[in-house]
């Protein structure tokens, strides 16, 4: 597994992938749209290796 946060607009999702349901949780912090791996000016992604992540 790969754990991932995204930060957006003052909310954080922490997930780990590989998951059906990525677009109904980016949703749920307001991410209707698709986001480039590294992230855009307003939105933070982070990816870290297996067990590097609590969630």
């Amino acid at each position: 597994m790969i754990g991932v946060t995204v930060n957006h607009e003052g909310n954080t999702l922490l997930i780990s992938l590989p998951t059906d349901e990525l677009h109904d949780h980016l949703g749920s912090i307001g991410i209707n749209k698709d986001i480039p791996v590294g992230g855009t000016e307003n939105i933070n992604v982070k990816i870290y290796a297996d067990n590097d992540l609590e969630i």
